[in-house]
């Protein structure tokens, strides 16, 4: 009985798959500006989740690719000496970057409207000023 209310568990958590497109004019950054076009390629297969996130700015758009899994062990980014821990908090997504010292970066929750059409980042993001709390909203493609 425990196994299938453990499997029912796990079938309800939400998937994250999809191409997301960052609304800058919807996020808020601690009342500082918002940053260029961002758009996120996510493949989310259970506790897989891979991340192709593209930055467009002046020029060439700068592509970066992570992946990682809901089950709180560390993960090293592909592209520089970052890490990162994800995990579920109910239907939830918490996940804390590092960097290469293993100092907290970025603490967020991820978590996608009943509709599944958007998705929100939450947290403190560390900067030499202080925390930052930020709140970005994704819509999907």
């Amino acid at each position: 009985m425990l196994a299938l209310t453990g499997a029912l568990a796990a079938a309800e958590k939400p998937n994250f798959t999809g191409t997301w497109k960052l609304n800058a004019d919807k996020s808020d950054y601690g009342g500082r500006p918002g940053g260029p076009a961002v758009t996120v390629k996510v493949d989310h297969q259970e506790p897989a989740f891979t991340s192709h996130v593209t930055v467009h700015r002046d020029g060439d758009p700068i592509v970066q690719e992570f992946k990682a899994k809901t089950d709180g062990k560390v993960y090293y980014d592909t592209y520089g000496p970052q890490s990162c821990t994800m995990k579920w908090e109910g239907d939830v997504i918490l996940m804390e970057m590092f960097d290469g010292a293993g100092n907290l970066l970025n603490s967020n929750r991820i978590r996608l409207e009943k509709t599944g059409k958007v998705m929100f980042r939450e947290g403190v993001i560390k900067t030499g000023g202080g925390d930052v709390k930020i709140r970005e909203v994704w819509e999907k493609q």
